[in-house]
């Protein structure tokens, strides 16, 4: 660990001049991965190596937390290959359950004013929002307007899947249990959308810019103004009583800046965002293809 890495750990609160075996071994309660460019590979599987140093993790106590952009059920799929209780937050902090029973234990939806007046100021700007909604135990989980191409549909996955409901147009029940909307483009039109949504109203909202995608050049996220992964994971931390410093977490992209800050073991694959790996306390050498997440649990857990 470079000096650096040890004078950013130590910010936050751990000894990072302490042996190896003594520091934070055992203080580390929780485990929170980002998935995407993070514990799944650019092929969207997870290696052995990985799940062997998750597993491991949780053999010595740790809470294993998946933190996802993604929805539950797509997470819960991806989760299910480390074959531990798993807890996921998903849709960016908004909605909290236990993959072993489904249970849902946190859940902030969109306000319906922010969610229409976003849709609006969409259709003013030619720009289509794929909305995000948590009704999983209904079966549905993303919502499609008339004005959101047919590439879009088919890059994003949402072709013949049951969980995904068609609208003609945006109403209160097409809108109820919205969690977020995201919107693809370019980086010049998401960064221009980006730029006409910050002056045209202010906050409480929250929006997440994603360049480091494979499908995509640039995706807009934009959620309430709980919408970002360190409130989840702070959330289901004073669930636990666990605080801040006892937490390690892992994630490659600008979703992750939050939970990397906050958290008192922050670790960015070599794959991630310049903004991310800034943010964090220590980057990797490996990527998300060369099992950055074992390397993180291998150097402060196990």
């Amino acid at each position: 660990m470079t000096e650096t890495s040890r004078k950013r750990i130590k910010e936050k609160g751990a000894d990072a001049n302490a042996a190896p075996s003594v520091m934070e071994k055992t203080r580390v309660k929780m485990l929170c991965l980002d998935l995407d460019g993070t514990l799944l590979t650019d092929e969207k599987t997870v290696s052995k190596e990985n799940v062997n140093a998750v597993q491991a993790a949780y053999e010595k106590g740790v809470d294993i937390v998946v933190a996802t952009g993604r929805q539950y059920r797509k997470a819960r799929d991806f989760a299910a290959c480390l074959s531990l209780p798993v807890t996921i937050i998903a849709n960016n902090g908004a909605s909290i359950r236990h993959s072993t029973d489904d249970r849902r234990v946190y859940f902030s939806p969109m306000p319906m004013v922010l969610a229409k007046e976003i849709i609006g100021l969409a259709k003013d700007f030619g720009i289509a929002p794929i909305v995000h909604v948590d009704r999983y135990d209904e079966g549905k989980d993303i919502g499609i307007g008339p004005d959101v191409s047919q590439d879009v549909v088919e890059r994003y996955g949402l072709l013949d899947s049951d969980w995904v409901f068609r609208v003609d147009t945006w109403s209160d029940t097409a809108l109820r249990d919205a969690v977020s909307m995201v919107f693809f483009g370019s980086r010049r039109q998401i960064a221009r959308w980006h730029e006409h949504l910050s002056q045209r109203f202010l906050p409480p909202y929250v929006m997440h810019h994603l360049v480091n995608l494979q499908k995509f050049e640039a995706m807009l996220e934009v959620l309430g103004d709980t919408g970002n992964k360190w409130h989840g994971i702070r959330e289901l931390a004073n669930q636990k009583k666990i605080l801040p410093r006892e937490i390690l977490a892992i994630g490659d992209d600008n979703n992750d800046i939050e939970m990397l800050k906050n958290t008192g073991f922050s670790f960015a694959p070599k794959n991630a965002t310049q903004e991310v790996k800034k943010a964090a306390a220590r980057v990797l050498d490996q990527t998300n293809n060369e099992h950055a997440v074992a390397a993180a649990i291998e150097e402060v857990i196990l």
